[in-house]
């Protein structure tokens, strides 16, 4: 994520697993899962810190990256999955609320990088 932020000219935080992650919109991870609703492409899903990747969820999330864009709620938050025994980048830029919309990241660039990290494969 470092080489992907410097690209973007962005920095990203790393959710550590034990300090909370908070975004602009007023998200807190991993506290965010428990208490807000998950959407992808309109439908709620099953999605929860999972960094060992436990199947306890439709989406397990291996790690979290923020990158605050403004301090009125803009924000990129990268979430990376296991699902369906497969790598997939979620991402939340969701404005403040209990409705957390995710998209699936278009970036061939992270994603590609990310399946390879999964799948023990060259960077």
């Amino acid at each position: 994520m470092d080489k992907y932020g410097k690209k973007k000219s962005q920095t990203y935080t790393k959710y550590d697993g034990k300090n909370k992650l908070s975004t602009s919109a007023n998200r807190v991870y991993s506290d965010a899962f428990k208490k807000d609703t998950f959407k992808l492409n309109g439908k709620k899903i099953s999605i929860g810190w999972s960094p060992q990747g436990e199947h306890h969820y439709d989406y397990d999330v291996l790690a979290i990256y923020n990158h605050n864009l403004t301090k009125d709620g803009q924000h990129k938050t990268f979430l990376f999955c296991w699902h369906k025994q497969k790598p997939i980048v979620l991402v939340d830029e969701s404005g403040k609320g209990n409705v957390v919309n995710l998209h699936v990241s278009q970036d061939k660039s992270l994603n590609g990088s990310f399946s390879n990290i999964m799948y023990g494969e060259n960077i």
